[in-house]
C-alpha cells in the first residue's frame, strides 16, 4: 500500500510546485524567452494558432535559447475567460513591475490588409491603455524602473510601456492615445532609420514606415527613445564580427542622443552579446521573457512581455493581474 500512495504524493507535489513557479504567459515553456519568429512587422505574416495568452504559438513563436534570468516570479493558475482559447490555463504575472512591448498600430479599416498578430488596431490599443488608467496605473520611467530592481520599491500600479523597431505609427497613431491617457512610453529604435528623409504617413493603406528624425522631434512628449541596434537587426548570437557590432553599438548610442538603453532583437542574446553591450556604454537591455520585472534582475536580462492584437481585453486583464 505505501508503495502505491509515495509516488502519488510525489507526483501531487511536483504539480503543486510547478503552478507556484515562472510567470509565463505561455501555455508552453513557462520561464523561458519567448520571441516573435522574425522581431519585425510584416503585413504578410499569418499570426498562425494562438496560446493562452495570445501570443503566436511554437509554429510562429520559438523559444530563445538566451538563459533564462535568475529570477522568478510566483504564478496564480486560473482558467482563461476572455482568453483566445477559451479553457485552457494562463499563469498571471502579479508583483513585480509588467514592461510592455507593443510593434505597430493601424486604423480599424487596415485591419483587413494585415495578417500579423504584431499590428493591432487604434481601437485595441486605446481599449488597453483605458484599461490601466481606470485600474489607476500609471508609468514609469527606465531610471524608475533601474531603481526598483536594484533598490526595489511599492510595485502597485506601475508599468512600464516600450514599442519595438521604430515604426512611424507608434508615432503618428499611438502617440495621440498615449498623451490622452496622461502615459509615456520609450521606442527602440533600429537607429538607422532615423537619418532617411521623412515620408508622410500612409494612413490608406497599411505599409511598413518607419520613424525620421522629424517623427521623434514631435513626439518627445511622450516617447524617450532608446537602441534596438543601429542596422543589425538580426539574432545577434550569431554576429561574427566584433568590431563591427560595437561600431554599430556605439553609432545608434550617438543617433539617439547617447542612450544608454538596448532591447534585443527578437529578444535574443547571450554572454557575448551581454559583455559587448556593457563594454559600449548600455546600462539595460531587453528581452521578451514573458514575467514581471523584479527586484535583483540582471540589468541587462530584463523581461518583457508581448502584447499580441489576438489578446482580448479579459486576456489583457488576466496578464496584468487585473480584477
Amino acid at each position: 500500500m505505501r508503495k502505491r500512495v509515495f509516488p502519488a504524493l510525489i507526483l501531487a507535489v511536483s504539480m503543486l510546485a510547478l503552478c507556484a513557479a515562472g510567470c509565463s504567459t505561455s501555455d508552453k515553456g513557462a520561464g523561458k524567452a519567448v520571441s516573435s519568429s522574425s522581431g519585425r512587422v510584416s503585413a504578410a505574416s499569418s499570426p498562425g494558432p494562438q496560446t493562452s495568452s495570445g501570443a503566436p504559438s511554437q509554429a510562429q513563436s520559438r523559444a530563445g535559447s538566451s538563459a533564462p534570468s535568475s529570477q522568478s516570479s510566483t504564478a496564480v493558475v486560473s482558467t482563461a475567460t476572455g482568453s483566445s482559447q477559451p479553457g485552457v490555463t494562463v499563469y498571471k504575472t502579479h508583483a513585480g513591475i509588467p514592461v510592455l512591448c507593443y510593434h505597430d498600430i493601424m486604423l480599424p479599416a487596415q485591419k483587413g490588409s494585415v495578417n500579423n498578430s504584431l499590428v493591432m488596431t487604434t481601437d485595441q490599443f486605446d481599449r488597453q491603455m483605458a484599461i490601466l488608467k481606470n485600474a489607476g496605473y500609471t508609468t514609469i520611467s527606465f531610471e524608475q524602473l533601474k531603481s526598483y530592481l536594484i533598490n526595489g520599491g511599492d510595485t502597485r500600479k506601475k508599468v512600464v510601456l516600450t514599442f519595438d523597431d521604430g515604426y512611424k505609427t507608434s508615432c503618428t497613431l499611438g502617440g495621440p492615445i498615449l498623451r490622452k491617457y496622461g502615459f509615456k512610453a520609450t521606442m527602440f529604435i533600429i537607429a538607422f532609420h532615423v537619418n532617411a528623409p521623412d515620408t508622410p504617413a500612409d494612413l490608406k493603406h497599411f505599409s511598413i514606415q518607419y520613424v525620421s528624425r522629424k517623427d521623434l522631434d514631435a513626439n518627445s512628449d511622450v516617447f524617450t527613445y532608446a537602441s534596438h541596434t543601429y542596422n543589425m537587426h538580426i539574432d545577434l548570437r550569431t554576429q561574427k564580427n566584433d568590431a563591427l557590432f560595437k561600431a554599430d553599438l556605439l553609432r545608434s548610442r550617438e543617433t539617439l542622443g547617447g542612450t544608454t538603453y538596448f532591447a534585443y532583437p527578437s529578444g535574443e542574446y547571450n554572454a557575448k552579446v551581454e559583455h559587448t553591450l556593457r563594454e559600449t556604454g548600455f546600462q539595460m537591455a531587453f528581452t521578451t521573457h514573458r514575467r514581471c520585472a523584479h527586484k535583483g534582475e540582471n540589468l541587462f536580462e530584463i523581461p518583457r512581455m508581448e502584447i499580441y492584437s489576438t489578446l482580448s481585453e479579459k486576456g489583457f486583464e488576466h496578464q496584468l493581474g487585473i480584477l
